[in-house]
């Protein structure tokens, strides 16, 4: 991908800071929009469509899941991210633990992984985020919601993957005690 090898020249700074403004932003402002809709749908059409209720209950524990995510993210991995990162361009001499950022990593693959399979269930549940021919405006709205949050979160979970975790894995191996 284009974006892929701009990214791999770009510093791990500036790959964090567009994950924060544009990802991050998205997911805190995505959220409690959709949750409301599906919380809408759920109650007035649940009797009909039971399906939704489950919905609801996966895209309540994604909210739970990401907010804390995120928040681990921005407090904890991205400022040792940095910090690793201006030690490797001053190419300071000092030996770095590996654990300082391995297992934070770690952590977080296997939390976008989790995440991943909460929404395939809904993509799942929903036919792939299709709404019944007899569907109101609302829950249409809401399919397509669920829709591009996921298609957004795989862009997110991919830069973070792919991208960047694997630039700061080579600083790491380069230089741990």
């Amino acid at each position: 991908m284009l974006i892929d090898r701009f990214y791999e020249k770009v510093k791990a700074d500036k790959v964090i800071g567009y994950i924060v403004t544009h990802h991050h932003f998205y997911v805190k402002q995505a959220l409690p929009n959709i949750y409301q809709r599906i919380n809408k749908v759920a109650t007035k059409h649940g009797d009909r469509f039971p399906y939704m209720i489950k919905v609801l209950e996966l895209f309540t524990a994604i909210c739970a899941d990401l907010n804390l995510h995120m928040e681990k993210e921005e407090r904890v991995l991205f400022p040792h991210i940095k910090e690793l990162y201006a030690l490797s361009n001053r190419q300071d001499q000092h030996a770095i633990n590996a654990n300082y950022i391995e297992h934070p990593i770690h952590v977080m693959e296997a939390e976008h992984e989790h995440v991943g399979n909460l929404l395939h269930e809904i993509r799942r549940l929903t036919n792939n985020y299709t709404a019944p021919d007899n569907a109101c405006t609302t829950f249409r709205v809401c399919l397509a919601e669920l829709k591009e949050f996921e298609e957004d979160l795989h862009q997110h979970v991919h830069l973070e993957n792919n991208i960047l975790f694997p630039v700061i894995d080579k600083i790491v191996s380069k230089k741990t005690v």
